[in-house]
């Protein structure tokens, strides 16, 4: 019995030593510079519906256009995976 208390003691203690760790870090991460001015910076999530944008030409036709949007400073598309697949 008091090698199972002594083992739960233990294991409690390397979680809380564990949590610590994980929020100090979460904590100097968050006061971390980015690497890139970020004031002013919008970021949106776009869809393209299939039906009107079948072909790979179509798609960026679209970028393009959006590219050029007057006041914007530049545009940036990445691919992302998708959710629930």
């Amino acid at each position: 019995m008091k090698a199972l208390i002594a083992t739960e003691m233990a294991l409690s203690l390397v979680l809380l030593v564990g949590a610590g760790l994980l929020t100090r870090s979460a904590l100097r991460m968050s006061t971390e510079p980015l690497g890139f001015e970020s004031h002013g910076l919008v970021t949106a999530g776009v869809t393209l519906p299939v039906e009107g944008y079948r072909g790979v030409a179509h798609r960026l036709q679209f970028y393009d256009r959006l590219v050029r949007v007057p006041g914007d400073k530049a545009a940036l598309s990445a691919p992302t995976p998708r959710r629930g697949c």
